[in-house]
């Protein structure tokens, strides 16, 4: 991000660290939904089956509540991928924000009238 912010001076940082973690998103969200429906799927049978057994020993958990949860197992590719997506997606995200401080020459994404709307110092609280 620091390079691209000095080639490309006057501008934010923060719209590149997004769409390299947007990239970055994709290509793990791809690899997980690959890794559990083709390379590893007998994981998430081991992992569901232990998952039972504990559902099955905690009070209050009904057999329609464990029958639930094993069902989810037809679907656990696809809903890992979509939560890696978005996981990866908002961690960098935050970390293109936290960054953009650091390799930004005095840009915002903000204009100077957003910068200075609610700096009302008549207003009493």
């Amino acid at each position: 991000m620091k390079k691209w912010g000095e080639a490309h001076e006057g501008e934010s940082t923060y719209g590149f660290g997004f769409a390299t973690s947007l990239c970055s998103a994709v290509i793990i969200a791809a690899y997980t939904f690959v890794m559990y429906k083709y390379l590893v799927p007998e994981q998430i049978v081991e992992v569901l089956e232990k998952a039972e057994s504990i559902l099955a020993s905690t009070p209050g958990v009904t057999q329609d509540i464990i029958d639930q949860f094993i069902a989810l197992e037809d679907d656990y590719a696809q809903i890992q991928s979509i939560f890696q997506l978005v996981w990866c997606t908002v961690f960098g995200s935050i970390i293109s924000a936290i960054l953009k401080n650091g390799t930004s020459k005095g840009t915002s994404v903000f204009t100077e009238a957003e910068m200075t709307q609610n700096n009302d110092e008549d207003d009493d609280i």
